[in-house]
């Protein structure tokens, strides 16, 4: 005959922390039987052993997992044993664990920044039901609690208003739940509830606006900085005013909510600017709805590159003449010399700045002698800057041309000693840049070697060869 077995427990319904004995009751001495025989469901067996005074009789502690509805579950499949004549043994019942073995818990929450007489509503909001939870349950320190409520629609949410009692933002109230204060249903005692501490705070928030630089120039900007003494409330962009240029990327600082930062680009193309960055009193508040405290930050630079305008007073010249050339730039120049000028054609001399305007130099070009002159002067960009800083632009290039070869006059004769009767005549050769030529009758002529006069005017004969440019 095979083996029976019969399984029972001190209790089939728990509640949180409880546990049960479970007895296995053999109808013979079991061969092979362990606690892997056991199939256990919602909570777990420990301790399984023999009684000392029966063999046929085992127990063990079963432990129900902690959860609002248990449904456990402890039981022995056939086979899993024998007699001692080998005998499989038969299949014992199940038990089947009910009940409610998760203890409730407490959330308490409220606004913890109070101004001065404010009262602030107060949530519990529980896990499950607390069937008799009131007043007394609820310890309050520095303030008192009224028209405690359930929620209309949820049975495990209260609220209440607490009211402090002080005014000063030195104090602080609290509110708490103790353990076993309350209960749900089926009876399992709550845990504690957080403690919630409540500070009055009458101070209005301030705030610091500083840049990484308070001058800029072309092409820079600026990083700033917004740092409030406490966490702002409704802070956007549109609370800050910007008198001139613009602001991007406002964002909080990911490791201090408290410390905010943007870009700030100037307006291009201006000279000697200044711009306010504001922040007007009341345009934000801390979390106690104080309204915050206003600032400015001042900005200025210049961000207008110089330029240059350079001008002669005669682009054409002549043998020994001079060109004046004036560079006429639209600020102070910084660090203008000689070699920042490029030249051609010619020499560039005496550079200096007039004496009554800074903003303007004067010069002398001089050109090189040729008889086709290809000159011009120029400064490249870059090649100064204004007070700022900026970069100055490139200059106009001005041009000069002309013919600054003189021209040269050589006289040639075949004929040196004359005798009488014989006709003077030679060669007149005016070099490129001659264009009139006046012919003189020689007084010497008439008198040379005692010619007649009348005879020197018929053998007055001169042949010019003129060449012209």
């Amino acid at each position: 005959m095979a083996p029976g077995l019969t399984i029972a427990a001190s209790q089939a319904r728990f509640k949180a922390g409880e546990t049960a004995v479970v007895t296995f009751t053999f109808s013979e001495l079991p061969k092979g039987f362990s606690a892997e025989d056991v199939s256990v469901g919602g909570g777990k067996l420990s301790g399984l052993a023999a009684s000392p005074d029966d063999g046929k009789v085992y127990t063990a502690v079963y432990t129900p997992a902690g959860v609002n509805k248990l449904k456990g579950s402890i039981g022995v499949d056939a086979a899993t044993y024998t007699d001692a004549a080998g005998n499989a043994g038969a299949a014992g019942n199940t038990l089947t664990p009910t009940g409610d073995t998760l203890a409730p818990n407490l959330a308490i929450s409220g606004k913890t920044l109070l101004r001065p007489n404010e009262a602030a509503q107060i949530t519990f909001s529980f896990s499950e039901s607390p069937g008799d939870f009131t007043f007394q349950d609820i310890t309050v320190i520095g303030g008192r609690l009224s028209d405690l409520a359930v929620g209309l629609n949820d049975d495990k949410v209260y609220t209440a208003l607490f009211t402090p009692l002080f005014k000063t933002i030195d104090r602080t109230g609290y509110v708490k739940v103790a353990a076993g204060a309350y209960s749900d249903a089926a009876g399992n005692l709550g845990t504690a509830g957080n403690v919630l501490a409540l500070k009055v705070d009458n101070r209005s928030p301030s705030l610091a606006i500083s840049s990484d630089q308070a001058s800029l120039k072309a092409g820079e900007t600026a990083a700033l900085t917004f740092r409030f003494s406490e966490l702002p409330s409704g802070f956007t962009a549109e609370d800050i005013t910007v008198a001139g240029g613009s602001l991007s990327g406002l964002a909080a600082d990911a490791g201090d909510g408290k410390v905010y930062t943007a870009l700030y680009i100037p307006s291009a193309d201006t000279n000697g600017w200044s711009d306010a960055i504001t922040v007007a009193a009341g345009t934000y508040a801390d979390a106690a709805g104080n309204p915050g405290g206003g600032n400015t930050l001042s900005l200025s630079g210049d961000t207008l590159a110089p330029s240059l305008v350079i001008a002669g007073d005669q682009t054409r010249l002549k043998a020994g003449e001079m060109a004046a050339v004036t560079f006429t730039f639209s600020e102070i120049p910084s660090g203008f010399s000689a070699e920042d000028i490029s030249v051609a054609g010619g020499a560039l001399s005496g550079l200096a700045a007039d004496p009554g305007d800074g903003s303007i130099y004067t010069a002398t070009y001089t050109p090189t002698v040729t008889a086709t002159l290809a000159g011009s002067i120029a400064v490249a960009a870059g090649n100064y800057s204004d007070a700022a800083g900026n970069a100055g632009g490139a200059g106009n290039t001005v041009s000069l041309s002309g013919d600054t070869l003189a021209p040269t006059v050589t006289i040639t004769s075949p004929h040196y000693d004359l005798n009488l009767g014989e006709n003077p005549y030679g060669h007149l050769h005016l070099q490129r840049g001659a264009h009139r030529f006046h012919r003189r009758r020689s007084q010497r002529n008439r008198r040379h070697r005692g010619w007649p006069d009348g005879q020197s005017r018929r053998r007055d004969c001169l042949h010019r060869h003129i060449l012209h440019p």
